[in-house]
């Protein structure tokens, strides 16, 4: 049953849902004898405060589906990133110690991570241009207008971009450099606007105090006029690895006058401090010789100084499933959605092979916040894992993150004592076909031990007297991995 909240029915679907990814909050609904069905929403921006045994059942009941977004590290190796452009013209006009390699990109329902590999020399800079698809910015214009600026390669005292006109409508600017040195890693940005005076701001950001990775939090709101802290890795290792380089983190809050319906295009060139431009860039090859002072790219015929424009995530604000009798209920909310297709609810009984139990068609474009419901009236025994798969009119795909429901499975479990001092006792009153295993787990999410329940034995006693004091689970499997029980215990 598909319906809206409140009874009107009516259908979404969601553009871009990262799988795996965090922003997204997961529920999980466990039976926990004797209590009533116990529902664990888990928040990742809330999720420091939640008690640790929360966070073990997450780890517990699917490991495989809960995967990190790119570490900040200045190494580009993170399986979430996509290849979004390379350095495939082969030119060299700054010489061999300013070298790219690829641009990898992914963004989740927060943040717009970019990595670029390769590595800079003396006081080079590498510059990132931005162009989001909802923001006016300088067009066909020079860079700078009638604006001034004494901000490195932005400025218009001596050299500088001032004068240059790019091949797409840049609305921010990122430029890197190692400051002369091997020590310290430095940033500054600029943000246009569609005026006579092209430069909005323009200001130095701030650093890393280390070349070899470890990042540090800047802010850049002073310039990209938004909210939110930014993330920043630059590992000079490029030249033994190519997965290294420059790789940041920044909340798509922070630019201002972007949202998550918009899309981004991306463009990044070496040049000198003041600006004087490289023919070294990602993507694109600006031909033999360096640019030099003031370039206009969009003048280069056959040659595109863009990349192809990258989505950012449609907000899935909520994702949940509440265990409703012998009935599933899975609730979303969405705050807005393009170019849909279709929207499928797909299920699982081990997170690894799914069917579709239901089908939402697209409504095309939309930009309002909207609640919606689906009914499983007939959930497996015992786990049920849950996700939405998007497709849009073009072919693409996109998975939302996993819930799971546990169902009774006909068979029930008491513990007791609880608390417990020396030994536990676990009763069921039908026995299962499969094999029984028994799993002790702390509340630190380590697993301690691992018991065959007896065949044919309706009780079972464990020897917890080895065990200091503190808060545990004991989990109830079949052989073939179906959780049939969970239940918290203290000692």
């Amino acid at each position: 049953m598909i319906e809206r909240s409140g009874g009107e029915k009516r259908y979404i679907s969601l553009k871009d849902i990262c799988p795996n990814k965090g922003g997204f909050p997961y529920l999980y609904t466990y039976p926990f004898p004797p209590f009533s069905d116990f529902e664990v929403a888990l928040n990742p921006l809330i999720m420091k405060k939640i008690l640790q045994f929360f966070l073990l059942l997450i780890f517990l009941e699917c490991p495989l589906l809960l995967s990190a977004q790119p570490v900040i590290d200045g190494d580009m190796s993170d399986a979430d990133y996509t290849t979004i452009g390379s350095f495939t013209s082969g030119r060299d006009g700054f010489g061999s110690l300013n070298t790219l390699g690829v641009m990898k990109y992914y963004t989740d329902n927060t943040n717009l991570y970019l990595g670029i590999t390769g590595e800079l020399t003396s006081n080079d800079n590498l510059v990132v241009f931005f162009n989001f698809s909802g923001y006016g910015g300088r067009g066909t214009n020079t860079l700078a207008g009638t604006s001034t600026s004494n901000i490195g390669v932005f400025t218009t005292n001596n050299g500088g971009l001032d004068g240059a006109k790019m091949d797409m409508d840049v609305d921010f600017a990122f430029a890197f450099n190692e400051g002369n040195g091997s020590t310290n890693f430095y940033m500054d940005a600029a943000r246009f606007g569609s005026g006579a005076a092209g430069y909005l701001s323009t200001a130095f950001i701030g650093q890393t105090n280390n070349q070899n990775g470890t990042s540090a939090t800047l802010d850049p709101t002073g310039v990209t006029g938004g909210t939110g802290s930014m993330e920043l890795a630059y590992h000079n290792g490029f030249a033994s690895d190519a997965n290294k380089g420059v790789e940041f983190k920044i909340p798509i809050a922070a630019f201002s006058g972007v949202t998550n319906a918009q899309d981004v295009q991306i463009f990044a060139i070496i040049t000198s401090s003041t600006g004087y431009v490289s023919n070294e860039c990602i993507p694109g090859d600006p031909g033999a010789s360096n640019l030099g002072n003031d370039p206009d790219l969009s003048a280069i015929a056959g040659q595109d100084f863009f990349t192809a424009f990258q989505s950012l995530p449609i907000d899935l604000v909520a994702f949940r499933a509440i265990r409703q009798g012998s009935a599933v209920r899975l609730e979303w909310s969405v705050e807005s959605e393009l170019s849909n297709e279709a929207f499928f609810i797909e299920r699982s009984r081990d997170a690894r092979n799914w069917e579709t139990i239901g089908t939402v068609p697209g409504q095309g474009d939309s930009f309002s916040h909207t609640d919606y419901a689906f009914t499983d009236t007939r959930p497996l025994a015992a786990a049920n894992y849950y996700r939405l798969k998007q497709k849009d009119f073009d072919g693409s795909t996109t998975w939302s993150p996993v819930v799971l429901v546990v169902m009774d499975a006909g068979v029930t479990f008491e513990r007791f004592p609880n608390p417990v001092s020396d030994i536990l006792n676990i009763r069921t009153t039908v026995l299962p076909e499969e094999k029984l295993m028994v799993e002790l787990w702390h509340s630190n999410g380590t697993l301690l031990k691992t018991y065959e329940w007896a065949p044919d034995n309706f009780e079972q006693y464990f020897n917890v007297n080895d065990l200091p004091s503190g808060s545990y689970l004991v989990v109830i499997k079949s052989e073939k991995g179906r959780v049939l029980s969970t239940q918290l215990i203290t000692k």
